[in-house]
């Protein structure tokens, strides 16, 4: 595992932060062999951009964290009030998800499902999922208190194998993303955040 990880960093020249980075190399392991999942593990990083997660100077986790709050104002303003009276950022837990791509959170059976569709869809599903992680478990979320939701979080894998990878994939796959709504605010909070840096 390491050896993969230390010859990708070389590779595709990432890496500032690659904590998480062993989850995803783990997941690949128990498919393939050393070299196939090197090269896939490059992949990851370059056609899919996760090295942009791990990068510091990159925004791509701010945003996707960014996005996943205007997905969730969206469909569930009661539980971001909810959080935010608690102070909970969705970053406390959602920066695993991405960071991992639910490898670290989920049931294997459904955590390989997961990735498959995001072989075919990219980041997007990753997006989903979360939003439908929220969504399902919205109504007990809405009722507990700030250590009783991050309890609830370290131990989502449990929580969530009350449904079938099926069940979840339909799930996520039904969220309704704002494609150009997201585009638009990806760009002005990256331009915000170029500003602030600048300053």
């Amino acid at each position: 595992m390491w050896q993969i990880l230390a010859k990708c960093n070389i590779c595709v020249m990432i890496c500032d932060n690659s904590q998480g980075m062993n989850f995803l190399v783990g997941v690949l392991l128990l498919h393939m062999k050393e070299e196939e999942a090197f090269n896939v593990f490059c992949k990851l990083m370059t056609r899919y951009r996760m090295r942009d997660y791990f990068a510091k100077k990159s925004p791509a986790l701010a945003v996707f964290l960014h996005q996943l709050r205007i997905v969730m104002d969206y469909l569930a303003p009661s539980l971001m009030s909810h959080f935010d009276g608690l102070d909970i950022d969705l970053g406390l837990f959602a920066t695993q998800w991405i960071l991992t791509l639910f490898s670290y959170q989920l049931p294997p059976a459904l955590c390989f499902r997961v990735w498959d569709v995001f072989f075919i869809d990219g980041v997007s599903f990753i997006l989903r999922m979360s939003a439908a992680v929220l969504m399902t478990f919205k109504s007990r979320l809405q009722i507990m208190g700030m250590e009783e939701v991050l309890e609830f979080f370290k131990n989502l894998s449990r929580e969530m194998m009350a449904k079938s990878p099926s069940e979840w994939i339909e799930i996520a796959e039904g969220i309704e993303l704002k494609g150009q709504k997201l585009a638009v605010e990806e760009e002005k909070f990256i331009s915000r955040l170029y500003a602030e840096a600048a300053e």
